[in-house]
């Protein structure tokens, strides 16, 4: 299920002994400045110590507005009597820096040892390491990345190898490095394999929990010279990593990420033709419940303005033609353009799941990486979800209490369940996510030089220069194991002027 994931909250300036991501990249330029026989060994000596952060959560903050406010104007203690946005409400159920279940369960289960896939007979025996896999890590879900490690890394590191010049300095940056695997086998690869290379190599991982950010660094202790830890949502990226010099082009990368991000929840009226934002409330007798507004939000606004867009025709009208600030204006646009579009993209359904946390994610990319190469790695197709709405999660538990059903998993009928009882994960639209990532782009006044979608086993058809994953039968489990999975590949650099 997930490997990496992305957290909610966001977190102030962070820096290594006092080293910004600024000066950092400062110490490479004068690495390479100085020549091939220059020392690195007081940068090493700079940057071997994880990053601890000063910060509050922000959208804790902006929840405890909620709160104050609520208590203020309605005179009781319940909280959220004035409701929060669907995504304010899922990234505190996930995120929460106390409660939120990626900092309150051991989410993620790394084997102890790869597991010997040539030795299998066929599936069957596979199936059934993993369920023995789910049965030893009773609350981790079980990975790609964690389950064909190290291959799986490995074949990440040759299509990083084959994106970059060799004599150029390589800059990895990994959002929701989850238990620290991928890195782990990327560096392994690079420093076995390609010393050269791995000497020039620089690991950033963006995570905004402090439990996954504190097994991480454990993980990556042998490579610490080469690591650097920022404790961020990917939402919040560009304002704690600097811009790195216009000559370094970063990998990005992104493993099960995107389910992970959180979403708005849009509902259509069809007699009206209205369309309403979703809000969530809890009272002491009732629990949780949906509340529906005028939809105002500008980043629900804008997220649904292009995935409505996306469906209906493609594209349509331009990501720099919504209105970016709230106020009547934006709602009286949204009125009438969200509510035309409804029926030609979404059809019957009412209720939608907007991925507002993917748009967040792919501005903060742009703005801090003007020139990257992207990997993201999801689901296209989740079953069990807890409704028919459009793009609806999936919301699910592992069954820890009862002894026949150890390991299993346990799926939820509704999103509205308490703080750190289960994980909440979405399908992803890699068409949208496509469009998505053209028009912000050129937003930002990006060229795009590539935006690519290719399936889960092709690329590892086209990167995994080993048989290891292959079975006695012949059989390859991560090329068919995995069908429900893409990856989308997408490359960006500045806009150049037209003389």
């Amino acid at each position: 299920r997930v490997a990496s994931r992305v957290r909610a909250f966001g977190w102030r300036k962070i820096s290594r002994r006092g080293i910004s991501t600024k000066q950092w990249f400062e110490k490479i330029r004068q690495s390479r400045d100085a020549g091939p026989n220059s020392s690195k060994n007081s940068f090493r000596a700079q940057t071997n110590e994880s990053v601890t952060s000063q910060g509050k959560a922000e959208n804790a903050l902006n929840y405890e507005k909620i709160e104050a406010e609520s208590d203020s104007n309605d005179g009781g203690d319940d909280s959220y009597a004035k409701g929060e946005l669907v995504r304010h409400f899922i990234s505190k159920e996930l995120y929460h820096e106390e409660k939120g279940y990626f900092n309150v369960q051991d989410c993620i289960n790394s084997p102890q040892e790869p597991l010997p896939f040539n030795q299998m007979s066929g599936m069957n025996e596979y199936h059934g390491a993993l369920r023995q896999l789910y049965y030893d890590g009773v609350e981790g879900w079980v990975t790609p990345v964690e389950i064909f490690q190290p291959w799986y890394g490995q074949a990440i590191a040759n299509w990083i190898l084959s994106m970059q010049p060799r004599a150029s300095d390589t800059v990895i940056v990994e959002m929701g490095a989850g238990n620290g695997t991928l890195a782990l086998t990327i560096l392994d690869y690079l420093r076995d394999l390609h010393p050269d290379i791995y000497m020039k190599t620089y690991y950033i991982t963006v995570d905004v929990s402090k439990r996954l950010s504190g097994v991480q660094t454990e993980r990556l202790v042998s490579h610490e010279a080469r690591c650097i830890q920022i404790l961020s949502s990917v939402a919040d990226m560009h304002k704690h990593i600097d811009t790195p010099p216009s000559n370094l082009t970063p990998i990005v990368i992104g493993l099960e990420v995107l389910d992970n991000l959180t979403h708005d929840k849009i509902t259509h009226n069809p007699k009206t033709e209205e369309v309403f934002q979703t809000h969530v409330i809890k009272d002491s007798k009732h629990g949780f419940a949906e509340i529906l507004r005028p939809i105002s939000d500008p980043l629900t606004v804008r997220a649904a303005t292009l995935f409505m867009n996306t469906n209906a025709n493609g594209g349509g009208r331009g990501y720099g033609d919504i209105p970016s600030s709230s106020g009547e204006g934006i709602v009286h646009w949204a009125e009438d353009t969200l509510a035309s579009l409804w029926e030609s993209a979404f059809g019957d359904p009412t209720e939608a799941f907007i991925p507002s946390g993917c748009l967040e994610m792919l501005e903060s990319l742009g703005k801090v990486f003007p020139s990257h190469h992207l990997l993201l790695a999801d689901f296209d197709l989740l079953p069990g979800r807890v409704s028919d709405a459009i793009n609806a999660p999936v919301v699910a538990q592992k069954i820890a209490d009862d002894p026949n059903r150890r390991g299993h998993t346990r799926d939820m009928d509704t999103y509205l369940v308490e703080q750190g009882t289960a994980d909440i994960f979405f399908p992803t639209d890699f068409n949208l996510l496509k469009h998505m990532y053209i028009e912000i782009m050129h937003s930002l006044g990006r060229d795009v030089k590539l935006a690519d979608i290719i399936h889960h086993g092709r690329f590892f058809d086209n990167y995994l220069k080993s048989n290891a994953t292959t079975l006695a039968s012949g059989e390859d489990p991560l090329k068919l194991d995995y069908t429900n999975m893409q990856i989308f590949l997408a490359s960006s650099a500045p806009q150049t002027p037209k003389s």
